[in-house]
């Protein structure tokens, strides 16, 4: 584990891999069935002119049934079931999705250890793109919150196109989306980081019951010192983790575990470069 930490942090000296959900942790692997390789991860630059209003549909039905105190995890397992059936059905597939992202209970614990979205990434894969926007939208939420496609360049770069046309409403994918377009920063780029920070504040306001915003406006500041190597956007960083644990549930126990942490590695780094001039753990 120790390890795996390690390399994480000497990665975000060349990016900011701060904002990426930390690997350590998981258990063994999902097995998925083996997709080509564009509906693999080659989708992600597929047009997005698809029709949404069936999708959007199934989003309203299935938050109606929650509403109504729908158990998600058997909603979810009925729905998988039908999946399973007709594989090749996109709304289907949509619906099963859909309500395993929201039964996965993934902004509090490791949807990666607890293997709840299992299977469901390369289902999506197996029916013909439907090319649609919400489609798109809640294949990319299950691919963040995959081991195997969370990291790759493809999935960031879907994730900075979908960004672009959130809506106010959309906190999932505005989260998703800022997380995205921090983990392509590299150390020069601080025209992208001050984008990042302008719309996480702007995220941080318009939801401000949320404790989300406040641990990624750390990972902003924490990315900011490895550019920049101020002592004070370490400390700005520290100051908005440490905000985040005092309140965030403690039910959030994946999301305190991840802020614990950067909070050690940053503060490592911090007195690595204070006293020997070099970003090392």
């Amino acid at each position: 584990m120790q390890r795996i930490i390690t390399l994480l942090l000497l990665a975000s000296l060349t990016g900011a891999v701060f904002f990426t959900r930390s690997l350590a942790g998981s258990s063994a692997p999902c097995h998925q069935p083996v997709l080509s390789v564009h509906n693999a991860i080659g989708w992600t630059k597929d047009p997005l002119n698809g029709d949404d209003a069936p999708f959007k549909q199934i989003r309203t039905e299935i938050d109606a049934q929650i509403a109504k105190s729908k158990d998600k995890t058997a909603l979810a397992q009925t729905y998988k079931n039908a999946a399973l059936k007709t594989p090749k059905d996109a709304k289907v597939q949509f619906r099963w999705a859909y309500a395993a992202y929201l039964a996965s209970n993934h902004w509090q614990v490791n949807v990666r250890k607890t293997h709840a979205l299992c299977g469901i990434y390369a289902a999506m894969g197996i029916p013909e793109n439907p090319q649609s926007f919400e489609y798109t939208r809640l294949r990319f939420f299950i691919g963040r919150l995959d081991s195997i496609y969370s990291g790759r360049k493809e999935m960031n770069e879907l994730g900075i196109r979908l960004l672009d046309k959130a809506s106010k409403e959309d906190f999932d994918l505005r989260f998703f989306g800022i997380n995205a377009l921090g983990a392509i920063i590299n150390t020069k780029d601080q025209k992208v980081l001050h984008r990042c920070l302008n719309l996480t504040l702007d995220l941080q306001k318009d939801y401000p019951q949320r404790v989300e915003p406040i641990s990624m406006l750390g990972d902003v500041y924490s990315a900011n010192f490895t550019i920049t190597k101020e002592p004070i956007a370490a400390d700005k960083a520290f100051q908005y983790y440490h905000q985040y644990l005092s309140k965030a549930p403690e039910s959030y126990h994946y999301g305190r575990w991840i802020v614990q942490d950067k909070i050690r590695i940053l503060r490592d780094v911090k007195d690595n470069y204070q006293k020997h001039g070099e970003l090392k753990p």
